[in-house]
């Protein structure tokens, strides 16, 4: 009986040194508590995590965003033809007379300037002779001079009701023309070959005539035989120099339009 009992005393003493043993061992035989462990619950009931043992979860990534749809680029609108800028040649504004004229690229140069234009809407006149009131008109446009008169020359054939009234008194004026001795100026009568040249030549290129030396013009007139009665004027020299003269010069004879426009056209070049 004393057995029995000593044997049970052993075993309940077994019992309670392996139950001591088991409660008093080390950390590392509980299981870690991970984020795993934290998310099943693992850890010792009662005692929550520490710090060190829970990893907060991620946070969940943003669902990508729907790509941005861009809208289709209007297409351009049509610009607007432009219209090319050209020059109009005199022959389209109405100058039908100008085919076949050597003169007719210098007409439609001067007329395009407006220093020129036609004895109507639909004619030049390349072939008429070129009128004292029309050289009066011309010449100050070449040069570029107003109509403008200080002393207005009493004038027995010039109306003051005529369209060239005031380029005449001008023309006067500026000293390119010069009336009679009787007091008229004789407006509708053909200029002269001396008269249209000293008259362009004087108000389209003053300067550079102003230049000039009475040597130079004595020597262009030494080259023009049968010139005589002319004034030793540079305008001689320059209109020698400009290619004027070239073709010849009979001071006394009548000057067409045409004839007329390719002498500006000489002068407004070589000015």
């Amino acid at each position: 009986m004393v057995k029995k009992l000593t044997l049970c005393v052993l075993i309940v003493a077994c019992f309670c040194l392996v139950a001591a043993a088991v409660s008093s061992g080390p950390a590392s035989a509980l299981p870690t508590m991970g984020t795993d462990c934290y998310k099943s619950g693992c850890h010792a009931a009662g005692q929550p995590p520490t710090k060190a043992s829970v990893v907060k979860p991620k946070a969940p990534k943003p669902a990508p965003a729907a790509p941005a749809t861009a809208k289709p680029a209007e297409p351009a609108k049509p610009a607007g033809t432009a219209k090319p800028v050209t020059a109009v040649p005199a022959v389209k504004t109405g100058f039908a007379d100008l085919k076949n004229s050597p003169a007719a690229a210098a007409v439609r140069f001067l007329a395009d300037r407006k220093i020129i234009s036609g004895i109507t809407s639909t004619k030049f006149g390349v072939n008429n002779k070129l009128t004292r009131a029309e050289l009066a008109a011309f010449a100050l446009r070449l040069g570029g001079l107003p109509e403008v008169t200080a002393v207005e020359v009493e004038l027995k054939d010039v109306p003051k009701s005529a369209w060239y009234y005031s380029a005449v008194q001008a023309a006067i004026s500026y000293g390119l023309l010069k009336p009679d001795v009787d007091g008229k100026f004789q407006p509708k009568a053909p200029a002269d070959q001396a008269t249209v040249m000293y008259a362009l030549v004087k108000a389209g290129a003053a300067a550079q005539v102003d230049g000039l030396t009475l040597q130079e013009t004595r020597n262009v007139l030494s080259m023009l035989p049968g010139v005589k009665g002319i004034s030793e004027d540079p305008v001689w020299a320059f209109a020698w120099k400009a290619g004027i003269l070239s073709g010849g010069f009979t001071p006394d004879a009548a000057v067409t339009r045409g004839d007329a426009a390719l002498w500006m056209k000489a002068i407004y070049d070589a000015r």
